[in-house]
């Protein structure tokens, strides 16, 4: 493990904003990060875990501290029954990777969360959804590392808190636990969830038998089209959650946008309704730029970097859309990006 020094973050994170850190590593075992912690505490300065920076703004005053990449790899299966199959991976590995070997080999489950960006080790802690899956249905258990018992532990599901895009790792008593690895449970006999518009759409225009690997690939070619390439753009995505609010509110609002959507949660007076929907159809902002920082012309709930702006002026683009989207429909929208340095 190499400690190295004023290490660009941009070079690490996908929206590419950011100063530098003031020290910086990158970890391939579970030694090294129990290493790496333990410098930043004999050093006395603060740490910071990524992964492949897929979720985090960062201020262009940097980071006076560690900033810990997680790199760990590893995959393995091991038959759990007749038709189910525990996998085990470690969290340095690429998301989609892992969904790409699930699905050649069969196995029901994350077909829905393909080329989501980041890597294994984020999953729990954010619960990546799309297209009617999250993760947490998978997830048998998540293994991390204490910084305070400097030991490995196990977590349950159920121990996982797992919430819309929440779980116990983002909670202030879950900051303690570094996630090193997942385990999941998949099905050779699963059932292939299409029920959102654009797969459906998918299917009706391109024909073909709908199989694993096919949605997979319907996945793949919608978030090609809606979404910015990483390569040419810097973004982290999805920037708001979808809020969740009273029945009321929708009913209400759709007087006027009889279109706006609604699905039903857990509790039966409140309901999801489209970030996106908000920021594009209400507030009129999809396309919107500001210099070099804008929503995406394709997706309104993706927030862009066209070039060389700054986390600062990310973060205050995604206050004006939120004041604009409170202004119109009193619906407060919550970011999903981490922030780092502000």
């Amino acid at each position: 493990m190499e400690i190295q020094h004023e290490v660009s973050l941009k070079g690490h994170t996908t929206f590419k904003t950011g100063g530098f850190a003031r020290l910086f590593c990158c970890v391939t075992t579970r030694n090294e990060l129990e290493g790496a912690i333990e410098y930043a505490e004999i050093q006395k300065i603060p740490f910071y875990v990524l992964g492949s920076g897929s979720n985090v703004l960062v201020s262009e005053k940097g980071f006076e501290g560690l900033a810990i990449k997680i790199a760990i790899q590893g995959i393995s299966f091991m038959d759990h029954g007749a038709d189910t199959v525990r996998m085990s991976v470690e969290a340095g590995m690429s998301w989609d990777e892992c969904v790409q070997v699930v699905v050649e080999r069969g196995l029901y489950g994350l077909e829905n969360l393909s080329l989501i960006p980041g890597t294994v080790g984020a999953a729990p802690i954010q619960n990546i959804g799309a297209y009617g899956v999250e993760v947490k249905d998978s997830i048998e258990s998540v293994e991390v590392f204490n910084i305070e018992t400097k030991s490995f532990e196990t977590f349950t599901k159920e121990m996982c808190q797992f919430g819309y895009r929440d779980s116990l790792f983002k909670k202030r008593e879950g900051k303690k636990y570094i996630v090193v690895g997942v385990r999941f449970l998949l099905s050779r006999k699963g059932v292939l969830k299409t029920e959102y518009k654009d797969v459906q759409n998918y299917f009706k225009e391109n024909g073909g038998e709908v199989t694993l690997q096919s949605v997979r690939d319907a996945i793949i070619h919608i978030r090609t089209h809606k979404l910015p390439n990483l390569e040419l753009l810097g973004t982290a995505g999805s920037f708001f959650k979808n809020p969740v609010v009273k029945r009321e509110v929708i009913e209400n609002l759709q007087k006027d946008f009889p279109l706006i959507p609604s699905y039903p949660t857990e509790k039966i007076d409140y309901v999801k309704t489209s970030a996106a929907f908000l920021i594009d159809k209400i507030a009129g902002l999809k396309g919107a730029r500001d210099g070099d920082v804008g929503t995406y012309q394709n997706q309104a709930l993706v927030l862009v970097n066209y070039g060389n702006t700054t986390g600062e002026a990310v973060l205050a683009f995604a206050h004006k859309i939120q004041k604009e989207v409170l202004e119109k429909t009193r619906i407060v929208i919550e970011p999903e990006v981490q922030t780092l340095g502000f």
